[in-house]
């Protein structure tokens, strides 16, 4: 492995550790839930998370946590969870609500792809395989401290090229929506596939249904009207061109160093 890999899985461990284990904004909760799942089965952070400490570093995570469990005990798992009253998520996950942090979790056979036998799972490593987005394709097993995530995961976060890692899902309208906002707030340029998946959703949803859809079920809409139509306007341009290369909807920040301190 190059060594700018290998540096960037030193300094992914130690921002996660970091993270699990210090007391700033009650962060030590999710480290505490985190070994009291390892009790029952083999437990990954998965996703967002991660993506989010590589990108961006801890201080400006405040999002929810994915948790996968490799276990056969289920009722064991649904035991030590009944204390923390969690409630079933729409694709068959626990939600759980910590004090100051919210945890999915899900079992490993319960995940939406390899339930639905899009992927064959048999290990946390092959939870890789099931996600839509490329960002997402990672995963930390927190008993082993190993990290998986897709062959070009490191170039493609780097180059903040969002693609498409696995097409079928069961929520078109809600993939599209997080690709844009993923494009305004995280500065992604999205692939001229993915680009075309999201237009394609807009266009056959509409406009205007899809952001009285947001207010309904999220209150603040996560991407207004006007947006969506920007980036309409801007991939049917590109198209029309014969463009395919990654579409940027906000002018890019500095390029991502992932040769970053190990513990910043």
């Amino acid at each position: 492995m190059p060594e700018s890999l290998q540096k960037a899985k030193r300094s992914l461990r130690s921002r996660t550790q970091r993270f699990l284990t210090t007391d700033l904004y009650g962060r030590r909760e999710v480290g505490a839930f985190c070994k009291e799942m390892s009790d029952v089965g083999d437990v990954a952070i998965f996703g967002g998370m991660l993506r989010d400490l590589l990108l961006e570093g801890n201080e400006r995570f405040r999002s929810d946590i994915d948790l996968v469990i490799d276990t056969e005990n289920l009722a064991l798992l649904q035991k030590v969870l009944a204390r923390y009253s969690p409630h079933r998520t729409n694709f068959g996950g626990y939600r759980i609500a910590l004090q100051k942090w919210v945890v999915d979790l899900w079992p490993l056979q319960w995940t939406w792809a390899i339930r639905s036998g899009h992927v064959s799972g048999k290990s946390l490593a092959d939870l890789t395989r099931t996600t839509f987005f490329n960002w997402d394709a990672i995963v930390y097993e927190l008993r082993s401290g190993a990290i998986h995530w897709t062959p070009h995961y490191v170039d493609e976060l780097n180059n903040r090229i969002l693609s498409i890692n696995l097409a079928v899902n069961p929520n078109p309208e809600g993939t599209a929506i997080r690709a844009l906002r993923m494009a305004f707030t995280k500065q992604a340029r999205l692939s001229f596939v993915l680009a075309e998946y999201a237009a394609d959703v807009l266009e056959a949803v509409g406009v205007e249904a899809l952001f009285e859809k947001q207010q309904r079920k999220h209150g603040p809409v996560r991407i207004s009207a006007e947006a969506m139509n920007h980036f309409l306007d801007s991939f049917r341009t590109a198209k029309a061109a014969g463009n395919t290369a990654p579409l940027e909807l906000c002018a890019r920040q500095v390029e991502l160093d992932l040769a970053f301190p190990e513990f910043g």
